[in-house]
């Protein structure tokens, strides 16, 4: 799938009738569509989950920097979920991997983590 290309589906009846008018589509850019991560605690539970804006994602990596310590990333559903155990700031990019249909997306987060 190209990012931009357009295309148009129709709706059918049972018996293969058009049903209304086809409707324009159009294949989405690949990114993310959640903001920053929200502040975490030392000792408290997190969780944080990054959504990618395919429906074609299968895997999500963090190609470069780290999460807190104590976090760790679901790479099937993008979960980010822990208890952090130090404070501090931590930088980091995760990729969702669209198994070649679509490129792939990236975003680059920052998480910051406060004493308990």
């Amino acid at each position: 799938m190209t990012e931009g290309k357009e295309w148009s589906l129709q709706e059918l009846d049972s018996s293969g009738s058009p049903v209304g008018q086809a409707q324009p589509v159009q294949a989405p850019k690949p990114g993310f569509t959640t903001s920053e991560p929200a502040d975490g605690r030392v000792g408290e539970l997190y969780a944080f989950k990054v959504t990618s804006s395919s429906p074609r994602t299968v895997r999500y990596e963090v190609t470069s920097g780290a999460l807190p310590a104590g976090l760790s990333l679901n790479k099937d559903t993008g979960g980010i979920t822990g208890v952090p155990t130090a404070p501090g700031t931590k930088r980091f990019t995760i990729i969702a991997r669209n198994n070649g249909i679509m490129p792939d997306a990236e975003v680059t987060y920052s998480l910051q983590v406060t004493r308990g």
